[in-house]
């Protein structure tokens, strides 16, 4: 027994070792993530300035540090118990407040942040008392927020949102973290990251004992992402999901990891299509938004518009009719005829990936689709459509974008209409939810921190969404009147969807790499079959999944 237990504690010193050594080996490239404190206001730059990126979501080639699958994480096990934490009760599921608001509040046609009368919200805090939702368990409320220091790793390099301040002047969610301390007392600390090296770069923070209570987003780096997060449902009331009225309910059920709720998103932040309505009444096209309004947007028809734009324009100039990055089209329309390639498994008690790349659904999506595309004038970036007039319909998914700045935009209008439903039994409308979500770190320095993060993440939520549902009424290219902005917002609270990109694909070297490269080429490029390229790349699928399901763990 002696001896075995001298065995024992070699290997285990061995093992410290090595994890030492892998968090000094990253320590040494934490010199270059920009950090951002909003208690002391100090002025970074974004992460790796001398690499910009130039189509940040859709990288041929993002780069990812060195061994992704590792290290182990022994420390963490799959249901932590947290006694020191008052916050955190044994019974999380049995709340014991009376004063709770009814469960039978669903904030769908009345939710008081897109409210009829509503003023554009130019404020720090959201227009509607988050504090009387109970979405949070003990009645943790904003002003529990005073004193308490937050750390959180951003998931790509720029800010997610944007609102008009009291005297017009442009405010970004950055400008908003920061204005945490002064508002509400919280020392909201942030680190500039992007969605390929923020993954592993939150690993790293954990696995070094480092202060990170919140993980936000982006769909690339999904599923990593929810491999390294635990579940919410120890902090929020279940039956009160739905009484938040920024916090997007679908997302929350649709991202269940284990079988607890994992991701806090905002309402409205989806990839839809937005096309040049201006353009389509200049040349006498059919209008998509009055066809879905009418019942008959479908594929079908999505393809007698794209194929009916014209070649050019007024000056000559070629015209793409379509445009979309073959990440998002790989998700959004297998989708619409009701199931995602790889999906996560909401029902299983484990984490676990549903593997659909072969389902005839989806064959028959991705078939269409390339179809569709390889008949018109497809490509060029999606920015044409508000730059130029150049592209009549695209996947825009920089949602607030100061487009406004463009003078070809303020002159022209636009409008958006859902990814079209399949001819099928199973097809529907999809609004695509883009990943921008917040989550709890699986490790984390200050357990006690956690209710307040979750307090934080409903704040952000509440505010993101209010920022759309104005963004929609003030920006001068969409200026949508009260009734179409309410109409978008009750689209996308039963309608929205979400899709994993697997960008582990992107990874890979060598025959993998240029196999995975050929299949996305295959969605537009006649010189390839989409069903043929799909079927080779089935092994790689498989093991991307493999390697997903093990990352962090």
């Amino acid at each position: 027994m002696k001896r075995f237990c001298k065995i024992l504690a070699v290997i285990l010193a061995a093992l410290m070792l090595t994890t030492m050594a892998t968090a000094c080996k990253r320590s040494d490239e934490e010199e270059d993530w920009s950090f951002k404190d909003s208690a002391i206001n100090t002025n970074t730059d974004p992460d790796d300035p001398n690499s910009p990126i130039t189509n940040p979501d859709d990288p041929n080639n993002p780069v990812d540090p060195d061994n992704p699958n590792q290290p182990k994480d022994p420390n963490n096990p799959n249901n932590p118990k947290d006694p020191n934490n008052p916050n955190n009760p044994d019974n999380p599921n049995q709340p014991s407040d009376p004063s709770k608001p009814d469960p039978t509040i669903k904030y769908t046609s009345n939710n008081p942040l897109v409210a009829e009368g509503k003023e554009p919200n130019t404020k720090i805090a959201p227009s509607f008392d988050v504090d009387s939702t109970g979405f949070v368990k003990n009645n943790i409320s904003i002003k529990d927020l005073k004193g308490k220091t937050l750390t959180l790793i951003t998931a790509i390099y720029y800010s997610t949102f944007q609102y008009k301040g009291p005297n017009g002047e442009l405010l970004n969610e950055w400008t908003w973290f920061d204005s945490m301390k002064d508002t509400y007392g919280l020392n909201l600390k942030y680190i500039k990251s992007r969605f390929d090296k923020s993954v592993q770069q939150s690993l790293t923070y954990m696995n070094a004992g480092k202060a990170l209570d919140i993980i936000p987003t982006h769909v690339g780096g999904f599923p990593k992402f929810l491999n390294l997060s635990q579940p919410l449902d120890p902090y929020v009331n279940i039956q009160n999901l739905g009484n938040s009225p920024g916090v997007d309910e679908m997302t929350l059920n649709e991202t269940k990891w284990g079988g607890t709720y994992r991701c806090i998103s905002p309402i409205g932040c989806v990839n839809v299509l937005w096309y040049n309505q201006s353009m389509v009444e200049e040349f006498g096209l059919k209008d998509p938004h009055k066809t879905w309004q009418e019942g008959n947007w479908n594929w079908d028809t999505w393809k007698q518009f794209i194929t009916s734009v014209p070649a050019t324009i007024s000056d000559g100039k070629a015209l793409k009719a379509y445009m979309q990055c073959t990440s998002d089209a790989m998700y959004s329309w297998p989708l619409t005829n009701g199931l995602a390639p790889i999906q996560i498994d909401t029902r299983s008690s484990t984490p676990n990936l549903i593997n659909n790349w072969l389902d005839p659904k989806t064959l028959e999506a991705w078939s269409f689709y390339a179809s569709g595309v390889k008949s018109v004038n497809f490509g060029g970036a999606f920015e044409n459509l508000y730059k130029n007039g150049t592209l009549m319909m695209a996947d825009a998914v920089n949602l607030m974008n100061s487009w406004e700045n463009e003078e070809y935009a303020r002159n022209h209008k636009y409008n958006w209409v859902p990814f079209p439903k399949a001819t099928t039994a199973t097809g529907r409308d999809v609004a695509f939810n883009y990943g921008y979500t917040m989550m709890i770190p699986k490790k984390v320095k200050t357990q006690s921190n956690i209710p307040y993060a979750v307090k934080f993440m409903e704040l952000w939520a509440c505010r993101f969404t209010e920022a759309i549902f104005d963004y929609f009424a003030t920006s001068s290219y969409i200026a949508f009147n009260y009734a179409q902005r309410k109409e978008y917002f009750e689209f996308v609270v039963s309608n929205t969807y979400f899709g994993v990109q697997m960008n582990e694909w992107d990874m890979l070297t060598g025959d993998n790499l240029k196999a995975i490269n050929t299949w996305k080429q295959a969605q537009h490029d006649s010189r390839y079959n989409i069903t043929t390229e799909t079927s080779k790349v089935k092994n790689i699928v498989e093991q991307a999944i493999k390697d997903c399901l093990a990352y962090g763990n």
